[in-house]
């Protein structure tokens, strides 16, 4: 029976286990997509995720929390449309109910308030914020202490508050200590604040100082976007020819080829402050040359914006509606490349729609065939124990029969031996009660007792009785014995034909339990003729081992 408990829960388990998890792999994809995430490789996470399908059922609760924060993370990181990833909110639920891990409750708090920040909620993205810093102060993680530290800076900043944006900015600086990247970018975001502060000169300081850090040789990026905001910085004060150098500078270190347009257009710009016009007008055509190469949709806008800019200084108005049309047509583009982008997240989700139909289906037949075979195990189960204890029972009954049967064996062996007992001590009994008595009629006779012998007392006895002075004494022994122990004179002299009469008498006496004595008495035979006589029956007996008692012996041979 146990075995049998046991199928039955390894095929519940197993059922359920396969009914439950419909993307064995998806753990694995998680985990991946999460460490691209960590690295920075945001479009590869983003595909990995993409390619769960059904995270409700393929993940436990915990999982599942986890799936929904790394979704927006690498949603929010590849620049995806993040406005309508709603679903963090209930991780950030979860997070804050549960209390024990803080690093996923910030996470799901950051998120949260990036896709209320999407959705133009500022107030309900500062509070969340807020909380997933509070929450990231309770982690070593100093990085993800930056990085709110960086977005609450981001959105006092569009709020006008530049003060308390420089002040936040700052904090953020400090827990990028250890993170050379991000730490440039906030020095950036601080020196930025300065600006639209108005205090360039704090402003450069503040660049300058984030070039001397030592492993900015290591870091081209940074460098470069460094020299561009102090080329900025200075173009603001007025002072071009300090600006220049930086910009050439940034130029020179620069290894994005993508951003090689947007150089273009910061020279013509810079050439068109200084007055040289033939230089601007040559960064201006590369500008104009290079653009058709360029796949950012938002650079594009920006360039043609700038271009636009640019010609109406020179006061040429049909290339400044031109680049306005392309600026249109830009914008149009990445208003069809967003409704694309919707369309295909559409589209995604009817397919995995979709693929939880088909699973549902596929897992429903199996659900359906499991449930045949537990039945049909269940019954199986239900008639193999109904077999079980039916032969159980048989089993008891017969143990029971047995163990009577066996107490009336020993019961019956019990009431035969003393019945046996009883026989021998009544036959003995009597025997002697039937001597006394001829003992005792004869004294009534007056006969002298002492000298007479048994048979003769038995005569004279008869004599008295039943007027019968020839009948035979040993008659009555031998009647006596059989009326005992029934028909024992004719069992003994067919299981020993070779002994005489006499033998046979003293067998008979031995077997009543009468002694070398009393038997010598009854016979009218002395004690030594009746110990040679007992010699010679235990030869004819084939009695060899002198520990076996005769009497014994004749008991077992004939009642056996």
């Amino acid at each position: 029976m146990k075995h049998f408990k046991y199928i039955v829960f390894v095929l519940l388990f197993v059922g359920g286990f396969i009914g439950c998890n419909p993307q064995p792999e998806a753990s694995n994809l998680l985990a991946q997509a999460e460490q691209f995430a960590d690295n920075e490789q945001a479009d590869s996470a983003i595909v990995l995720i993409d390619s769960i399908f059904y995270p409700e059922k393929s993940f436990n609760e915990e999982e599942y929390m986890q799936y929904l924060v790394t979704r927006t993370r690498v949603r929010f990181k590849a620049y995806r449309d993040i406005k309508g990833d709603t679903a963090v909110f209930k991780a950030w639920a979860y997070y804050k109910d549960k209390k024990t891990a803080p690093r996923w409750t910030a996470l799901a708090a950051f998120y949260s308030g990036c896709v209320y920040r999407e959705q133009g909620d500022k107030n309900k993205a500062m509070r969340a914020y807020m909380e997933a810093l509070s929450e990231a102060k309770e982690t070593s993680d100093n990085s993800l202490k930056g990085l709110v530290q960086t977005h609450i800076g981001g959105i006092l900043w569009q709020q006008g508050l530049n003060r308390q944006a420089l002040e936040s900015f700052k904090r953020a600086e400090n827990y990028y200590q250890n993170y050379p990247e991000q730490r440039i970018i906030s020095i950036c975001n601080v020196g930025r604040s300065f600006l639209m502060m108005g205090q360039t000169d704090s402003a450069i300081i503040m660049f300058k100082r984030g070039l001397q850090l030592p492993n900015l040789n290591s870091d081209w990026k940074g460098k470069v976007l460094l020299e561009q905001n102090i080329s900025v910085a200075y173009s603001e004060q007025g002072k071009y020819n300090q600006a220049l150098p930086y910009l050439k500078d940034a130029f020179k270190n620069n290894l994005d080829t993508n951003s090689v347009v947007r150089f273009y257009l910061n020279f013509a710009n810079l050439y068109s402050l200084m007055g040289l016009n033939d230089s601007a007008k040559y960064y201006n055509n590369l500008v104009k040359s290079t653009i058709t190469h360029v796949h950012s949709l938002d650079l594009k806008i920006s360039i043609y914006g700038l271009l636009g800019q640019t010609e109406e200084k020179t006061k040429n108005y049909p290339l400044v509606i031109e680049y306005l049309k392309k600026e249109i047509d830009a914008y149009d583009q990445l208003l069809e490349y967003r409704n694309n982008s919707a369309i295909l997240d559409i589209q995604q989700k009817y397919n995995f729609e979709l693929l939880k139909n088909s699973y549902q289906q596929d897992v429903s037949k199996y659900q359906y065939v499991v449930i045949v075979l537990l039945l049909i195990l269940i019954l199986g189960i239900i008639v193999f124990a109904k077999y079980r204890i039916n032969q159980k029972n048989k089993l008891i009954e017969t143990h029971e029969k047995i163990v009577t049967l066996s107490r009336m064996a020993s019961e019956l062996e019990h009431l035969s031996s003393a019945k046996m007992a009883l026989q021998e001590k009544n036959m003995r009994e009597l025997l002697m009660w039937k001597f006394d008595v001829i003992r005792k009629a004869v004294l009534v006779t007056k006969i002298d007792s002492d000298n007479a012998s048994t048979l003769q007392l038995a005569k004279r006895f008869h004599q008295i009785v039943y007027h019968n002075p020839q009948h035979d004494v040993w008659v009555d022994f031998e009647d006596i014995i059989n009326h005992i122990s029934k028909n024992l004179s004719k069992r003994m002299r067919d299981s020993f034909p070779n002994l005489s009469e006499k033998e046979y008498r003293i067998c008979l006496l031995t077997y009543a339990g009468m002694n070398v004595k009393e038997i010598a008495m009854i016979l009218e035979l002395s004690s030594n003729s009746i110990q040679a006589y007992r010699t010679s029956i235990r030869k004819k007996l084939g009695i060899d081992n002198v520990k076996v008692d005769t009497e014994a012996y004749l008991k077992e041979t004939l009642n056996g």
